[in-house]
């Protein structure tokens, strides 16, 4: 259940595409969402130069006033909003932000050429799904939601909340499974002997993968459509299908059963989050702590973010 939706907006000219997302999602929960105007600290750190008061003054009032005018359209569709200004230098303390208000999903609006250590930094560490916009995306309502699984639990890590926004959204949510090639280092053409061997394991490695899928789509409260991918890269098919399916909304964990820890999310989510072209909803399976190394890794400043 979506009670509270929190968008987090820093660029004002991406704003109204942000929350025109989040008003689709809290539609059908009736959930509020809160708008999180970001500026930076009046006062500066670690070298910077301190902001001045009469320009850090403006650029808060141009903030609230432009939000405020995104707010009464949500109002207008019976959607309970707020707009708070938070005056923030680091992620952690957006992350914090979205923690207090009890935040079931944070909206961020994803620049490729901009917001990507931003971007990175939240991902790694939010507690709270995060879902991110992409540039052009204008359809009215998610109709085909894809959620790729592995067979991991922590695949599954994105399950209740996709099933979740199928039976609200009345979308058709759809299950992939995709099965690598099967490589033998050293050996670019295969005898007939082990091309046989190949051809079973992966038939074996099919079948269970069906038997899997089935399985797990009979247990959900929603009809689900399923897709194995035999032979194939893990993320050209799911961008594959994604356009064959007219997918409009995915939602992966950011770890599959061979992600490692010690990374925030492994090869399959990073590619999606960078290259995926419809929106992404990336649940994080493992959040990480912001250590002392890494309190102000990725900051903002005058609206864009540094490393």
């Amino acid at each position: 259940m979506l009670e509270t939706i929190v968008v987090a907006i820093d660029d004002l000219k991406r704003g109204e595409e942000a929350i025109a997302h989040a008003a689709m999602l809290a539609t059908p929960f009736s959930a509020r969402v809160l708008v999180a105007g970001i500026t930076e600290q009046i006062g500066g750190s670690r070298g910077e130069k301190f902001t001045d008061p009469v320009i850090w003054g403006m650029r808060k009032s141009e903030t609230q006033a432009t939000l405020n005018q995104h707010v009464r359209h949500l109002e207008e569709q019976g959607i309970e909003t707020s707009v708070d200004i938070i005056e923030v230098s680091t992620v952690e303390s957006l992350l914090q932000y979205a923690e207090d208000v009890e935040s079931d999903l944070l909206v961020v609006a994803y620049d490729p050429d901009t917001s990507a250590p931003m971007i990175r930094s939240i991902l790694k560490h939010s507690k709270t799904p995060v879902f991110l916009t992409r540039a052009g995306w204008t359809k009215p309502a998610f109709t085909n939601i894809l959620l790729p699984l592995d067979g991991s639990q922590r695949a599954e890590s994105g399950l209740t909340l996709a099933t979740m926004l199928a039976r609200s959204m009345n979308a058709e949510l759809h299950l992939a499974h995709v099965i690598p090639p099967l490589e033998m280092p050293g050996q670019p053409i295969l005898s007939s002997e082990m091309s046989e061997i190949a051809r079973q394991l992966i038939e074996k490695g099919s079948n269970e993968a069906k038997r899997y899928l089935e399985q797990t789509a009979s247990r959900l409260p929603v009809p689900a459509k399923t897709h194995v991918i035999v032979n194939g890269s893990v993320t050209t098919s799911l961008h594959n299908l994604v356009f064959s399916e007219d997918i409009d909304l995915m939602i992966l964990s950011a770890h599959g059963y061979s992600g490692e820890p010690q990374w925030p999310f492994g090869t399959v989510a990073e590619n999606v989050v960078n290259y995926c072209k419809v929106p992404t909803i990336l649940v994080q399976d493992l959040p990480a702590y912001f250590s002392h190394s890494e309190a102000e890794p990725t900051r903002i400043v005058n609206g864009t973010y540094q490393e």
